[in-house]
């Protein structure tokens, strides 16, 4: 080792081997900055968590509102069978109305936990009721799914159909393969 190296390490603290020097005031910045991350990742998740639950509350007063569409039909439904001299079926729909009441009113009234909670208890309790109720609500979706369907399906059709300005693209002209390749003397489309 030559003069100039032993000047050059003089006065310097020996490094870690983590590579940098450690100080006193480097290892509380460094505490510092994790106590700061540690906050705003909490910020973050509090903030997340807050959002997540006025999503909640708001598909949860939605789905109230639809619930109880769905009771004041079946109660004019029982009305309806019972003009008709139909009192079993009368009472069936009354009692189906004033059961969608209360699941109504639970959904506006309790939270996530115990809207589990009251589902489960219902379901050990009623099982054919709740496996109807089931069904029921898996009709609804699927009309919801199935009209939400078709208007991206109308949606897509009118797209593609601006395609049509372009023939010469299309896979089933004849001599052309499906990506719209000609094979010369040749009529149909090879694969």
């Amino acid at each position: 080792m030559n003069e100039h190296d032993q000047h050059r390490g003089a006065g310097t603290s020996p490094t870690p081997p983590g590579g940098s020097p450690s100080t006193p005031a480097s290892g509380g910045t460094r505490d510092e900055l994790k106590g700061r991350a540690r906050e705003s990742a909490e910020d973050v998740k509090g903030a997340a968590q807050q959002r997540a639950e006025s999503l909640f509350d708001n598909q949860k007063s939605a789905a109230a509102e639809q619930t109880h569409k769905i009771s004041q039909a079946l109660h004019r439904m029982g009305d309806e069978f019972d003009q008709q001299q139909q009192t079993t079926f009368s009472r069936w729909a009354n009692q189906l109305a004033d059961q969608t009441d209360r699941v109504a009113d639970q959904l506006r009234h309790q939270d996530l936990q115990r809207l589990m909670d009251s589902a489960g208890a219902y379901s050990r309790r009623e099982p054919l009721l709740f496996m109807g109720g089931a069904i029921a609500a898996g009709f609804v979706v699927s009309r919801f799914l199935r009209s939400s369907g078709r208007h991206r399906h109308d949606a897509t059709t009118a797209s593609s159909s601006s395609r049509g300005a372009y023939p010469d693209m299309a896979p089933d002209a004849p001599g052309r393969t499906p990506g719209g390749v000609t094979h010369p003397g040749s009529q149909t489309p090879r694969l």
